[in-house]
């Protein structure tokens, strides 16, 4: 929908998709439920940030608290942790 408005580049949607692809990782590829909270947690967080900090710096800031929240749960906010029996 954006498109017709501007000229069409390779690079349009960039900060969109990764937000989304960051979305999937942080609520758990395995949930359904889990990706969309993360997305709503991920817009809380930019938002506040902005609001509150320097509006340059918000994309590091988010994508730093997904990364540390990522190396405490590698599995996502919702994802669950496959124990294989033998």
């Amino acid at each position: 929908m954006y498109a017709p408005t501007m000229m069409v580049m390779p690079s349009m949607m960039d900060n969109i998709q990764i937000t989304a692809l960051l979305a999937c990782v942080l609520g758990g590829l395995g949930t359904f439920h889990g990706p969309v909270i993360a997305a709503y947690l991920i817009i809380f967080a930019r938002s506040t940030i902005a609001f509150y900090g320097p509006s340059e710096w918000t994309d590091a800031i988010v994508f730093i608290l997904i990364l540390l929240t990522l190396v405490f749960m590698p599995n996502g906010i919702f994802g669950k942790k496959v124990v294989k029996k033998v």
